[in-house]
């Protein structure tokens, strides 16, 4: 169950010059809403209509004065409006480049292009007076990288694709090129260093993905990068089913 609530907590000095620029993009509605059970009460989510691609709502399950998570999604808006393509379009555009058909492959779009918008705009989250720790709701939450790696290793060793570890891989990947917290450096790098020697030609894949995005300065690229990330994944695989 979600509310329609005010803007006012959310705005500040530090934020209200973005506000003001993506308004006259966006139609944001912004809402409270009561987390299910399998979703913490600090998540942050933001949706863009399909249909009506001027509207946008932001939704929190969490009581809060503080503007960091509005803006960090506001920032997310702000890209969109520069050209960035949301995950939904870019979605369609991968399904209509295999004709109307299905994923075959379980590429996690929403992880990649999160993880390139979060590229994108960390900087200016900053510069705006922000502290890192407050960029996203799990900065300071300890990443597990040995159970992540077993259970990818795992089914991997099944020899059964496409499978959940391909998804998992993938996912830990971004995972690592999108963490924030200088703490957790080592543990996340020492994951790639796995995740290289278990799939090479997997890990080059997204490598050379993440690296295209990020000395790439026009923002619409991102969907060819990701549609051929996927492209390119699902050949692979086809090659050795």
């Amino acid at each position: 169950m979600c509310i329609e609530v005010a803007f006012s907590n959310f705005i500040d000095e530090r934020n209200n010059d973005l506000y003001s620029f993506v308004s006259k993009y966006f139609d944001i509605t912004l809402f409270k809403c009561v987390p299910p059970p399998d979703l913490s009460d600090f998540t942050w989510h933001l949706q863009i209509d399909r249909q009506q691609s001027r509207n946008a709502s932001i939704s929190y399950y969490k009581d809060s004065t503080s503007s960091s998570s509005f803006t960090h999604e506001l920032l997310h808006l702000k890209l969109v409006a520069l050209g960035f393509v949301d995950t939904n379009i870019l979605f369609l555009d991968y399904l209509q480049s295999k004709g109307g058909g299905i994923q075959v492959i379980p590429v996690p779009f929403v992880d990649i292009n999160n993880a390139f918008a979060h590229q994108k705009f960390f900087s200016e989250f900053v510069e705006m007076g922000y502290a890192a720790s407050e960029f996203t709701s799990d900065f300071f939450s300890y990443p597990d990288v040995d159970l992540r790696y077993f259970q990818i290793e795992n089914e991997f060793h099944s020899g059964s694709f496409p499978n959940v570890s391909l998804r998992t891989f993938i996912t830990s990947f971004f995972s690592a090129r999108d963490n924030r917290n200088q703490e957790y450096k080592e543990r996340w790098e020492s994951l790639l260093k796995k995740l290289k020697y278990l799939n090479p030609a997997l890990y080059a894949i997204l490598e050379n993905a993440w690296e295209q995005w990020v000395f790439e300065n026009e923002l619409n690229v991102n969907a060819r990068i990701i549609i051929d990330l996927a492209n390119r994944v699902e050949h692979l695989f086809n090659s050795v089913a």
